[in-house]
């Protein structure tokens, strides 16, 4: 599949993107659709049933080979780029799990991006800091919350299920001030603006773009029902 593409970096980027997705267990649906839309929206729409296929045997030689495109391509500004669409896509349902979070960490030793710059990065998006990761090898990690000690969620709205997802994808509590619902709505369109992404191509901008829609969505929603 990539040996025959225009641009097998795009493609990977994709396929990258899927992982981070499905990398807790199965793909939700919201971000399927996120994937299909974004794979869509590049211009890869013959490539949505390949990539799903990949993503839902776990083929790791695939995606080892994705992650070496990814590592090789994404340098300097534009690792910084990649990883605010990776932190995007791991956030997609609202909620960083601790599989998430071990592949965050991954791809930004992939491309050069130092813990400490990570942790900063994700801090913009949620204005929370990231997670320590868990070692899943310790007894530990699986009595702690079974296995959810390292994941990042915000407390869920009691009211209608549209509010809760609005507060979670603008990472705020229910409790939020119409000041803090404008803050965070503000931190979080500067980061994911499409404009950002052009230079690492029409997958990037495509993420980037439905994110940011997700964001806009958001504040809309609880800047009426809040």
């Amino acid at each position: 599949m990539l040996l025959t593409q225009r641009n097998p970096v795009g493609v990977c980027v994709l396929l990258v993107l899927g992982w981070i997705a499905s990398s807790d267990g199965p793909i939700e649906p919201i971000e399927a659709d996120h994937l299909k839309k974004i794979a869509i929206d590049s211009g890869h729409a013959d490539l949505v049933g390949p990539i799903m296929a990949v993503l839902r045997a776990r083929d790791m030689d695939a995606l080892q080979l994705a992650c070496e495109f990814v590592g090789q391509h994404f340098r300097g500004a534009n690792a910084y780029l990649f990883i605010n669409l990776a932190i995007g896509m791991a956030l997609a349902n609202g909620r960083l799990r601790p599989a998430e979070n071990h592949v965050l960490r991954f791809l930004a030793d992939l491309i050069g991006i130092s813990p400490a710059a990570l942790r900063h990065a994700f801090s913009e998006v949620t204005g929370e800091p990231l997670p320590d990761p868990a070692d899943p090898s310790r007894a530990s990690f699986w009595q702690a919350s079974q296995g959810r000690a390292s994941g990042w969620e915000p407390a869920q709205s009691k009211r209608d299920p549209h509010t809760a997802r609005a507060y979670a994808v603008l990472g705020l509590e229910e409790r939020a001030t119409a000041g803090e619902i404008k803050s965070a709505y503000r931190r979080l369109a500067r980061v994911h603006h499409p404009d950002r992404f052009v230079q690492i191509g029409p997958e990037a901008v495509a993420t980037a773009t439905y994110t940011f829609q997700r964001i806009q969505n958001a504040y809309e929603h609880l800047a009426a029902h809040a």
